[in-house]
């Protein structure tokens, strides 16, 4: 009973974890986003190519 216990316990643990870390990354691309926002509108308007 007890070992059973423990591996229920584990993976809930795994599971809130990997949840975390995707909010993490999806948190951190946003803000990458619109960090650069300003300087990619300012290279868009000076006439940089896109590619």
């Amino acid at each position: 009973m007890l070992p059973d216990r423990f591996a229920q316990l584990g993976t809930a643990t795994l599971a809130l974890s990997v949840l975390i870390a995707t909010a993490s990354a999806a948190l951190t691309a946003a803000a990458n986003v619109l960090d650069r926002r300003r300087v990619y509108g300012l290279l868009r308007l000076s006439g940089t190519p896109t590619s």
